[in-house]
């Protein structure tokens, strides 16, 4: 291909093309899959590079800043421009797989209720739930407070203390275990 033949001889010694059209990187990778490419750096001084990202900017042109690539055929290690697109850190983790992409493809909570704008809480630290499910939760909970009694004598001593759990039937100095 003619953009294969753009690459440097020593970066196409380490790349294998696929019947898919994938450009698969078979040399040096990082612990999540990513090619890593030594080029000659100022001063006569080396550094390492990720692979596909040499590769889009050898062929494509340069990376703006703020921007990263989001491989569209989902594989780590294929370093073909063609396959990649330069994307915002958000849309990329949101077209991956991870915890973030997964929950933002959710539609209904666990029980069924719709996350739409009248039915949806967002957290300050950008969680999101239910406010039906929210509501019966703490319902919930506000039962099982007023099951608390304002007041209780102690079994072994029979002064009036304030119970912190329902069913407390001892005051702190007789707490008994």
């Amino acid at each position: 291909s003619p953009a294969f033949s753009m690459l440097p001889e020593r970066f196409r010694a380490k790349v294998v093309i696929e019947d898919r059209g994938c450009w698969r990187w078979i040399a040096a990778k990082d612990k999540a899959g990513y090619g890593r490419f030594g080029i000659e750096g100022a001063r006569r001084r080396w550094r390492c590079v990720l692979a596909h990202r040499y590769s889009y900017e050898q062929v494509r042109g340069l990376i703006p800043a703020g921007l990263v690539v989001d491989h569209l055929c989902r594989r780590p290690n294929c370093v073909n421009p063609w396959h990649m697109e330069i994307v915002t850190d958000q849309i990329n983790i949101l077209r991956g797989v991870g915890v973030s992409a997964r929950n933002i493809r959710k539609t209904h909570c666990p029980r069924g209720h719709p996350y739409d704008l009248l039915n949806t809480f967002y957290g300050r630290t950008g969680g999101r739930w239910c406010k039906q499910c929210r509501r019966v939760k703490g319902a919930a909970w506000r039962g099982a407070r007023r099951k608390t009694p304002l007041s209780a004598s102690c079994e072994e001593c029979g002064a009036t203390f304030q119970p912190y759990r329902p069913f407390q039937r001892f005051c702190v100095p007789h707490r008994h275990s």
